[in-house]
């Protein structure tokens, strides 16, 4: 099932490979820690896939940049 997910995922995203595309799982995950809608959530990881971390509204950018899970996507 979680592989059907990840594929249905990479054709939303546009990610080439499953590597790629659990890291932003991953990302999206973290994102829903602070955010209870998982439309909002996938609009701020949209966001950060266009604009980076200044994609992210403030209240998630507050939580998520302090989250020790995000070190990894900081770019």
């Amino acid at each position: 099932m979680k592989k059907n997910i990840l594929l249905e995922n990479m054709r939303r995203f546009g990610t080439k490979n499953l590597k790629e595309q659990e890291e932003l799982d991953d990302l999206l995950d973290i994102i829903m820690s602070y955010v209870k809608d998982p439309d909002d959530a996938e609009k701020e990881l949209d966001n950060f896939l266009l604009h980076g971390v200044q994609g992210f509204s403030d209240a998630v950018a507050a939580n998520v940049t302090r989250d020790p899970r995000f070190d990894k996507f900081k770019r």
